[in-house]
């Protein structure tokens, strides 16, 4: 299955109504990104939730921040698997991995 989720209860500001965070990510983009989504997203969420005033507006940049994750070499767990099935296929100018996120290039 290429589906991963979360489901997690969140601290919230002292007097603040209680906070969760739920995701189903769908897996279009390979079971390693919707595995890397599950790992990351409530993490960034945390993060960006300190800098910005709308819970809204931190969802969608965590979002964004997972698509900027994927890309980086620090996260290098899904970047390895495309780089390997690059140097396999003897293609090394920006091909696009199935399974990976539907317009990353390396």
């Amino acid at each position: 299955m290429e589906d991963s989720h979360l489901a997690r209860c969140l601290e919230n500001a002292p007097g603040a109504p209680p906070l969760s965070l739920f995701g189903v990510f769908d897996g279009h983009g390979g079971a390693e990104v919707a595995k890397f989504c599950e790992r990351y997203m409530v993490d960034e969420f945390l993060r960006l939730r300190e800098q910005e005033s709308d819970l809204g507006t931190a969802l969608v940049k965590s979002f964004h921040r997972m698509d900027d994750m994927l890309r980086d070499s620090r996260y290098d767990s899904t970047r390895t698997n495309a780089q390997t099935l690059q140097k396999a296929f003897g293609r090394d100018n920006g091909m696009v991995v199935h399974g990976m996120a539907k317009h990353m290039k390396y």
